[in-house]
């Protein structure tokens, strides 16, 4: 665990680097990347983030002892860092610190490599990385102004065996206690199967579990959205195509900068993996977890998409479902 010093020193090297940006106000939306843990998150926002006039701000909501925050007060308390509903006040305060981070009234987990070619000193968008309140995402899409949101998925079972072998927590629990999230959207015997595989299921299942709860609410509402809908598999598989779709839906111009930014691992993966992903080749980048798992956990997780209603990942295949795509 990093010190409480250290990360305060990180935050306020960054902070300050931070400052030699601007904004300036635009007509073209913000973007709101809704997405998991380890899930491609960071993937997709430096790909938004390379186009012209662009910065990021990474997890605004994030509260964990690995983020130092000082902003924290200015947003609802959360069990495990997860956002899952909210009060009358609760919208208010959000509304308020979203709106302070967009327009640079507030500077966090923003741009700071000044020395990089692709630091905009000036920009009239940004792209926000958020990992902990998908139960909420029509509530932003609905609520705040100017802004588009992006929906990124990937496969429960190697974003669950990327947490892990990080040593991140479980966040089940958050979900599991919040009344408002569990009888709007669990019914009882679901609700029953949650509670026995949080208590008694293998790590594995656990975090397939809490890749479920996360995203319950994005997959029930998936047909009425209007989010941009894009998968970490089809960015991979299938780049060309996923940064025109991407390009044409949120209006950005430079797609050969995205195409670049896709070979670069994030700095988050291991030694290993950065020095193999030149010689894997596409489809072996996101289905090599699929050797690692034993036909009796395959069936037990495939139970607990079965229980969930989620159609759009199974056991058999490391793609999503393409009918839930390329709209």
């Amino acid at each position: 665990m990093k010190s409480r010093f250290k990360l305060f020193a990180k935050y306020w090297v960054r902070r300050l680097l931070s400052a030699t940006s601007r904004f300036e106000e635009g007509e073209k939306p913000h973007i709101l990347l809704f997405a998991n843990r380890r899930g491609g998150s960071t993937l997709l926002r430096d790909m938004i983030y390379s186009q012209p006039k662009f910065n990021y701000i990474d997890q605004p909501f994030d509260i964990t002892h690995r983020q130092y925050n000082p902003f924290k007060h200015l947003f609802p308390k959360m069990e495990s860092s997860q956002l899952i509903s909210l009060s009358n006040d609760d919208e208010s305060d959000i509304n308020n610190y979203v709106n302070k981070l967009l327009t640079g009234n507030i500077i966090l987990r923003s741009q700071w490599k000044i020395w990089e070619s692709g630091y905009n000193f000036s920009y009239d968008r940004c792209v926000v990385k958020i990992v902990c309140a998908k139960a909420l995402i029509n509530w932003f899409q609905n609520n705040l102004e100017n802004v588009q949101v992006v929906y990124l998925t990937r496969h429960p079972i190697p974003t669950s065996l990327s947490v892990m072998k990080l040593g991140w927590e479980l966040s089940n629990s958050a979900y599991l206690n919040n009344k408002a999230f569990s009888q709007k959207y669990l019914y009882p015997e679901t609700f029953e199967f949650a509670v026995r595989i949080d208590e008694t299921g293998s790590l594995l299942e656990k975090f397939v579990l809490n890749w479920c709860l996360e995203n319950l609410v994005p997959l029930q509402n998936w047909n009425e959205a209007n989010w941009i809908k894009v998968s970490y598999e089809h960015i991979v598989s299938s780049p060309e195509r996923s940064v025109k779709y991407i390009c044409d839906k949120l209006d950005l111009s430079e797609p050969q900068r995205m195409l670049n930014t896709i070979s670069i691992p994030t700095r988050t993966s291991s030694p290993q993996l950065r020095n193999s992903l030149n010689v894997l080749s596409n489809h072996n980048r996101i289905s090599k977890w699929m050797d690692r798992i034993d036909d009796v956990t395959m069936n037990k997780i495939q139970k607990i998409f079965d229980v969930f209603n989620i159609d759009l990942y199974n056991t058999k295949s490391p793609l999503p479902l393409d009918s839930y795509f390329w709209d």
